[in-house]
């Protein structure tokens, strides 16, 4: 991502990435002057600040969890997960019974890995694309 560096004024770039590692999310974001040398990075975890997210799903598109079985224990588990990783009430998740099987979320490519990998230490069988449609730069 290009912007302008607040030292120099000339052209410098930030780099942003996102990932699932050990069930959490974790992030950072780099910035760099090619021209004065200016320079700082910042790491943190959990779900990305809003107008990093936007840039990360603008770069490498949009993707989703989908659940691969309906039987009643998938989706009891299913739904178990959605609601602790997605902070969902019971009424909130109900209308999720209606995806399983199916596509059960969408976001970042670090988020649904994440969902994804909880899924599956229960026992979900799940699988995560990039939406179709969906170019990363």
């Amino acid at each position: 991502m290009e912007c302008s560096c607040s030292r120099c004024g000339k052209p410098a770039s930030v780099y942003i990435g996102e990932a699932s590692a050990g069930g959490r999310l974790v992030w950072s974001r780099a910035f760099v002057c090619e021209h004065c040398g200016a320079a700082w990075e910042e790491d943190g975890h959990g779900v990305l600040p809003p107008e990093l997210r936007e840039v990360v799903l603008q770069q490498q598109g949009e993707w989703c969890v989908d659940v691969l079985s309906g039987d009643s224990g998938t989706r009891v588990r299913a739904l178990q997960v959605l609601r602790e990783l997605l902070g969902l009430t019971v009424v909130e998740a109900k209308p999720y019974l209606k995806r399983i099987p199916g596509t059960v979320a969408r976001g970042t490519q670090g988020e649904m890995e994440r969902l994804a990998r909880r899924l599956r230490e229960l026992r979900v069988e799940v699988e995560v694309k990039r939406l179709a449609g969906q170019d990363a730069s």
